[in-house]
């Protein structure tokens, strides 16, 4: 591994238009590829549309992971541009809708992560995903995903770094929380920043902006780094992509805050679970 570019795009789609949602992932996924980008997110729900009018419009746009449309189309692009492409999209398996994200590369498809913690309106169509947390391992280091509001129960990226996870991506879709002050960012930009910090890992987190189907998005799409602090990122409004040039072998030294101080070794695992549950085996840093 070495210094690579990632990306982050800050977006929006239009509700159950797969077509016309994948042409302007590409352009951005091309435009991504031609600044050198090895990596790139895209928001929560993007392929398909986020916030339906019913389950059976989420249904309408539902397909299958790996051997869907949305797939083999990401797939393709991956393997022209030669690129890692992190999409969110509604998934069909089994007969039950899931809000997933998939990860694919120049090799073709890498996984999926389907959404654990479930926001408001999405549990009356969507089921809780039932991956756990994977973490995989790609060309340009260890990737874990997240999806939302999983950034509000801090055992998922807790869960993905102890897995080994040096990037954590994060596809989202955050809304304006009316108890905000005017004049700072939004709750989940910081939230952003400290679980980056709590488990020394890089997230990059891909926000809609814009207006979906009446439901007005956030921005502030942010990539932080091992220390927390933001390497980039964009305002409410913002269309755009944001780039930030990473070395992900260092993740694994920057669990080290101070000669007797480690994010992993000073852990009280006589007082918790060393997986907090999972079933994971911990990565040997």
């Amino acid at each position: 591994m070495q210094e690579i570019l990632i990306a982050a795009a800050q977006m929006n789609c239009s509700t159950a238009k797969t077509k016309e949602n994948l042409a302007e992932i590409f352009k951005r996924a091309d435009e991504a590829a031609s600044e050198g980008a090895r990596l790139i997110v895209f928001p929560e729900g993007i392929c398909s549309g986020y916030f339906f009018d019913s389950a059976e419009q989420a249904r309408s746009v539902a397909e299958n992971v790996p051997d869907g449309y949305i797939v083999r189309e990401l797939e393709k692009k991956a393997r022209e541009k030669g690129i890692y492409i992190v999409a969110g999209m509604t998934e069909l398996e089994d007969g039950l809708i899931y809000n997933t994200a998939v990860l694919v590369g120049p090799e073709g498809y890498v996984g999926k992560y389907q959404k654990s913690h479930l926001w408001d309106f999405e549990k009356k169509y969507t089921e809780p995903g039932m991956t756990g947390f994977p973490v995989f391992n790609t060309d340009i280091g260890k990737v874990g995903i997240m999806v939302c509001w999983d950034l509000w129960f801090p055992e998922c990226a807790r869960i993905l770094a102890l897995k080994g996870a040096d990037l954590i991506c994060l596809p989202t879709g955050w809304v304006p929380n009316p108890t905000q002050p005017q004049d700072v960012k939004p709750m989940p930009f910081y939230m952003t920043m400290s679980q980056a910090h709590m488990n020394a890992v890089y997230i990059a987190a891909a926000n809609r902006t814009g207006n979906e189907n009446g439901l007005d998005w956030l921005g502030y799409s942010l990539i932080a780094g091992p220390t927390g602090w933001p390497i980039a990122e964009a305002g409410k409004d913002d269309d755009l992509i944001l780039y930030a040039t990473v070395d992900l072998r260092e993740v694994k030294a920057k669990k080290r805050l101070a000669e007797q101080a480690h994010m992993v070794s000073d852990r009280r695992k006589d007082l918790y679970d060393e997986m907090l549950g999972s079933g994971g085996k911990p990565y040997q840093l």
